[in-house]
């Protein structure tokens, strides 16, 4: 967990700053207190999984039923926009790829109220008898990460990002498409390939490959993965149905990275085809990604989305400058956070 003598001073100096993340959904903040259970839906990234976990443990102890909320969530999957969902009324709040609020977000309707990963789960993984144990050994190698236009998006920006840092040539390096399988990196034909720490990683393991794991944050290339967000009407006409939930879930999620069989009890009571020691093994390596030790969980910064923001106009990925203070806001944490 992070220092808390460092906290305390980080929320005197931030209470001083109040323009620290202007945004476009102001709020009041007054709190109600209806009796009644009010239902909330949370879309989340993917099938039910231990990547969640935090979500279900809030549930599960009754955080969110002690916020006065009856919140349902949703299952993502392979035909489900996690955004469309939220633009279209059919969930209150969603979990996201952090890009999404680049990419999918040009009218700012939405806005980010939490990261969840604070660290990208995106890994570039070699088999163990590769040689190959960082950036610069993937000279005149093959990388499966396909192209902007129908790739990996995530794993393509951060393999550019990582050649730009290192000063790697690419010319030399073939890329072909990607593929969930790993058959090209099991069978040879594929050198590299981009995943997740949290789920390729692990599924190469129960597979029995042995692999080196080159992560883009060993080389300053610190990225937000998941996180939560809500449409700005929702902030601005339903603040504190806004704080409630957020503090419920940040709760469950200090639960489950401080209580590792509880939380993969909850999970398991969600999962329809139960792997234990995969869920096991999410959980395991997603809390580092989650708890960082240098802010508290669900924490955002400005100069973190400036980064991601100028990685995508740099790569052509975004087409034209955003206002960075619009996709995200940081007043319903300073308010949770505060009140501890």
């Amino acid at each position: 967990m992070y220092n808390n003598a460092h906290f305390c001073l980080f929320l005197a100096i931030f209470s001083l700053c109040s323009t620290l993340a202007l945004t476009s959904c102001e709020f009041d903040s007054a709190r109600t207190s209806g009796k009644t259970l009010e239902p909330v839906t949370l879309q989340l990234k993917w099938v039910h999984q231990a990547q969640f976990a935090g979500f279900y443990l809030a549930r599960k102890l009754g955080y969110y039923e002690s916020e006065g909320l009856k919140v349902t969530f949703l299952e993502g999957g392979t035909n489900i926009d996690q955004v469309e969902q939220l633009k279209s009324n059919k969930a209150d709040f969603a979990l996201v790829p952090a890009e999404s609020l680049f990419l999918k977000n040009s009218d700012f309707q939405m806005q980010a109220i939490a990261v969840i990963y604070q660290q990208s789960p995106l890994i570039f993984v070699s088999k163990k008898d590769s040689g190959i144990t960082k950036p610069e050994h993937f000279l005149d190698k093959t990388v499966a990460v396909g192209s902007l236009d129908g790739g990996f998006l995530e794993g393509i920006i951060q393999f550019n990002a990582l050649a730009k840092a290192r000063n790697i040539d690419t010319s030399s390096i073939t890329t072909v498409p990607y593929d969930w399988s790993f058959k090209g990196l099991i069978e040879g034909s594929v050198d590299i390939s981009p995943t997740y720490l949290t789920s390729g990683f692990i599924k190469l393991k129960h597979m029995g490959v042995d692999t080196e794991v080159i992560w883009p944050g060993d080389y300053g290339l610190n990225y937000y993965a998941d996180t939560l967000v809500t449409q700005c009407s929702m902030i601005t006409e339903h603040p504190d149905t806004v704080l409630r939930f957020l503090r419920a879930s940040l709760k469950g999620w200090q639960e489950a990275v401080s209580n590792h069989e509880e939380a993969l009890a909850a999970t398991i009571e969600q999962v329809k085809e139960v792997n234990k020691a995969k869920e096991a093994d999410m959980l395991d390596s997603q809390q580092p990604l989650i708890d960082t030790g240098v802010n508290p969980i669900g924490w955002m910064e400005k100069k973190r989305w400036r980064i991601m923001h100028d990685l995508l106009i740099e790569q052509g990925v975004l087409e034209k400058q955003m206002d960075i203070d619009r996709i995200y806001t940081t007043e319903f944490l300073v308010n949770i956070y505060a009140g501890q």
